[in-house]
């Protein structure tokens, strides 16, 4: 992956930072039997858990499969192949690939040099198969939100049938599913049916801000709240608050999870505009907030990057939400340094600490104060994506993108891919007294070309 961004640090940062790519899980039997996907939602495991990435869902690609070609549902309608044309240049007639959305998942392990494993389910129910959904770990469960199933049967009745509206928590030490109940607000509507949105976990104090307590669900305990952002999200956005259900005892009924639907105001700083102009396939994430930007959970915020609305150019604008006591407001920044290339369904996430002293905190936690931005694609001419293979970093205190010094043989150009935290480690080992944070990049698609199924470790330092 190239670079992207200049100079534009402020006092006191960091002039560059170190994006480091080292490929994992290559040794014979490290992949066994996981097919290339794209599309697919990943989370960090528990420190509690053996392993440290859960992966699931995504549009998966076989070569093996003998079936007629089905395109890639990202595939516009007018770059499919007619019936009956030739095999490309080169293929010799070679059998098309399968390509079918899936709700299997895997988990990762970074011991003995990066292995997959594949989960198997406790018996029950299981959600049905899709694609472009979002996951988050809250307690003791993996909290499965909406998506696209391309493969459900078409519905005259529903012709947006496809597009799911569940919820579903998988319990990570039985690997056992459960679908969860989600009430709305008194007077709110339902979840509707969404794919190609962002979610985060909010902090603690965030969650409660915004008007839940944990009392709302009928004995079950409070796990956390997700904020969902969808192309529909103006002057408010959905929050989950979820609740992990009670054990039944001597004496008292066993509670299932459940998830209570809020929509939370959100005020603009300016009057035009007052919120990112609607949009999907972006990134959602939690890290530092600004110098001074707040009280109560203003040591967080959220920040949104880049995405595609229904039609025209992709975004590379870049948002914060900050998540203060007396309500949540939208910034739209405009930082120093040049700005990333326009994009869509790339990977993001937040590395470093929020005081720049070199310490580092976990990314979960809110507290990074690097946004990295990797991958993605745009439209080169109208209809045809261009991948793109570049890493960008923008720095939450500074208000700056800084430049950006890639090493190693980084991930091709794709996008619809993963990445996600792993716990940090000290880089002594390699030379290095400060600390960093690291991350797994996983698959992704090239459009038109390749799905992979390669992993990296990305590890973000300061220079």
């Amino acid at each position: 992956m190239s670079a992207a961004g200049s100079h534009g640090a402020g006092p006191g940062t960091a002039q560059h930072v170190r994006v480091r790519f080292e490929p994992t899980a290559v040794s014979a039997g490290a992949r066994a039997g996981l097919v290339p996907r794209s599309g697919a939602c990943a989370a960090p495991l528990p420190a509690w858990h053996p392993a440290q990435v859960i992966i699931l869902g995504g549009y998966t690609e076989e070569q093996q499969g003998q079936p007629p070609q089905q395109p890639h549902p990202q595939q516009e309608a007018s770059t499919v192949p007619a019936a009956g044309a030739a095999p490309a240049p080169g293929s010799a007639g070679a059998a098309p690939p399968r390509r079918a959305p899936t709700i299997e998942a895997w988990t990762y392990s970074g011991e003995g040099g990066g292995r997959w494993s594949a989960v198997e389910y406790a018996p029950g129910p299981v959600p049905q198969p899709r694609l472009t959904a979002q996951a988050a770990v809250l307690g003791g469960g993996l909290w499965l939100v909406g998506g696209w199933d391309p493969s459900a049967p078409p519905d005259g009745a529903n012709p947006t049938a496809a597009f799911l509206n569940d919820v579903w928590r998988l319990d990570l030490r039985t690997w056992a599913w459960q679908q969860v109940e989600v009430v709305p607000e008194p007077g709110g509507e339902p979840l509707p049916r969404i794919s190609r949105f962002a979610m985060a976990p909010l902090p603690p104090a965030a969650g409660s801000s915004s008007g839940c307590s944990s009392g709302s669900s009928s004995g079950s305990s409070s796990c956390g709240s997700l904020l969902i952002h969808t192309h529909r999200c103006g002057e408010s956005v959905m929050v989950l608050h979820c609740f992990d259900g009670a054990a039944g005892g001597e004496g008292s009924a066993a509670q299932p999870a459940r998830a209570v639907l809020r929509r939370v105001p959100v005020r603009g700083a300016a009057a035009d505009p007052p919120s990112p102009p609607s949009r999907g396939l972006h990134s959602l994430t939690l890290a530092a907030a600004a110098p001074g930007s707040g009280t109560g959970s203003a040591s967080a915020a959220l920040y949104v990057y880049g995405g595609a609305p229904q039609s025209g150019s992709m975004y590379n604008d870049l948002w914060r939400l900050d998540l203060e006591t007396g309500g949540w407001s939208w910034v739209q920044l405009d930082p120093a340094g040049a700005a990333p290339h326009a994009r869509c369904s790339h990977v993001a996430g937040a590395a470093g600490s929020s005081s720049g002293t070199g310490s580092s905190s976990g990314s979960s936690s809110g507290s990074g104060r690097y946004l990295v931005v990797a991958g993605g694609s745009y439209y080169s001419q109208p209809g045809r994506l261009q991948p793109l293979d570049d890493v960008a970093v923008y720095d939450t205190q500074s208000n700056a993108w800084l430049e950006v010094e890639v090493e190693g043989p980084a991930p091709s150009p794709r996008n619809a891919s993963i990445m996600v935290p792993l716990q940090p480690q000290p880089l002594a080992a390699v030379g290095d007294s400060s600390a960093a944070n690291r991350f797994l990049l996983h698959g992704g698609w090239r459009p038109f070309v390749e799905t992979y199924n390669d992993s990296y470790i990305v590890t973000v330092s300061e220079v």
